[in-house]
């Protein structure tokens, strides 16, 4: 068991949510910071704010048939280890 990840249920359980982090403490970092955000299909996705949203988006319609707001993927996003 790995303790601190735990997978929120989102419809098609698209992401891989990390409580432990939140983007808020990312922010704090800056804008430059890479975060990451790992799609239940196995697809990990990287950039910085500004990158993320529409990469996680563009996956999320394409793939998955839905549509996620820029509030989901930052919510779902952490920083690069």
């Amino acid at each position: 068991m790995i303790l601190g990840l735990a997978l929120v249920i989102y419809p098609l359980n698209l992401f891989v949510h990390f409580p432990a982090r939140s983007y808020s403490q990312v922010s704090k970092k800056g804008q430059g910071a890479v975060l990451v955000v790992q799609c239940a299909c196995g697809v990990l996705m990287r950039g910085t704010v500004d990158e993320i949203v529409p990469i996680v988006q563009t996956h999320a319609r394409e793939s998955h048939n839905m549509q996620v707001t820029r509030e989901d993927v930052l919510s779902r996003a952490r920083p690069e280890a």
